[in-house]
Order: C-alpha cells, then structure tokens, then sequence
C-alpha cells in the first residue's frame, strides 16, 4: 500500500466517523426539540384548564373543584430530558407537587366554607328559637369564629399553592421560549464548527 492510499483511506475514516457523530448529535438535538415543543404544550394545558383564573380554581359540575395535574407522558419525556438539564426534571417535579397541593388545599376550602355556613345557620336559629340562652349563643359565638379561622387559613394556603402554580408555570414557558429557538436553530446549521453555544 502506497502513502496516498493509507492517507485517504484515514481521511475517509475520520469523515465518517465525524458524519456518524455528527448525526446522531442532531437526531439528539432534533428528540429534545419535540420534547420541549411537547412540554410547552403540557403546561399550555395546564395554564388552560382553569388553575391558573384569578380565582385560583373553580367548581365543576357537581361542586368538584377541577385542578389539572400532569399527565402521565411527561415523566417519560423529563427523564430523557434530564440526561442532558436536570434543571427541567426539577422544575417540573416541582411543579407537580405545587399542583398536589393546590389539589387538597382547593376542596379543603369549599369543606370549610359549608362549615362556616352550617355554623352560621346554628347561631342564628339558637338566637330566633331560644333568645335566653345565653350560653348556647356563645358557644354558636366561638364556633362560628373558630369557622371563620379555618376558613381564613385554608384559604391563605390555597392562595399560596395557586400562586406557586402560576410561578411555576410562568417560569417554564419563558425558560421553554428561551431554550426552544437555540435547539431549533442548531438543528438548521449544518456546519458543527459554526452552531450556537450552549
């Protein structure tokens, strides 16, 4: 074998070797574009389905307090996100628990509002039935403030949990818009010396 063959047969090598790399980077980066496309559309969702209104949440047919969770797809595509940012597993872990959250704390607040309504309706027909009693009205008294405790504070730990839904949210959808145009456009370069840093 002469030098010029040896070297070409190298060079052949090295640029199928850098061929071979070079496209499974990009069916890499191509998967993790349709994984984040497939994330922003989750947390669309999410933000559509009626957790994130002013209110907080929402009653639905039946007096069911409707919270969306994540569905069960997204842990599939965070664990083969996470080998390349581990910072969307966490987000999104985080997210899920703030909507675990939001998802107690929802009904816990229309049970402590029929409470303080079951309370009221007591005092006031202790008050009309039995005037004298003063005793039984101040019990009715303390109940109904004790009522409206719990009604306070499970409504500050709704709010709390709705707030840190939207946070949430909020934050992966910008981070989501930040990251998607950089995956999208190094997908476009078909030259690996000129793509875009990471």
């Amino acid at each position: 074998m002469s030098p010029l063959s040896i070297l070409v047969a190298f060079l052949s090598f090295l640029g199928g070797l850098w061929g071979a790399v070079y496209l499974q980077d990009r069916q890499v980066r191509r998967r993790h574009l349709g994984i984040v496309r497939a994330l922003r559309a989750e947390l669309r969702r999410v933000h559509s389905e009626g957790a994130l209104e002013n209110t907080g949440f929402h009653d639905g047919f039946g007096g069911v307090t409707l919270i969306p969770q994540l569905a069960p797809w997204v842990q599939g595509l965070l664990v083969e996100l996470a080998s390349g940012d581990t910072d969307y597993l966490r987000e999104f872990m985080d997210l899920d628990r703030y909507l675990h959250n939001l998802a107690i704390a929802a009904p816990r607040v229309r049970d402590t509002q029929a409470h303080l309504t079951r309370m009221t309706d007591q005092l006031d027909f202790t008050e009309k039935s039995i005037p004298d009693d003063t005793l039984g009205i101040l019990k009715c008294c303390k109940l109904k403030e004790e009522a409206e405790d719990k009604l306070r504070d499970a409504q500050f730990i709704a709010d709390t949990d709705h707030k840190l839904v939207k946070g949430a949210v909020s934050d992966l959808l910008a981070r989501i818009g930040r990251d998607e145009p950089r995956l999208a456009s190094a997908l476009r370069t078909n030259l690996p010396w000129r793509r875009p840093a990471r």
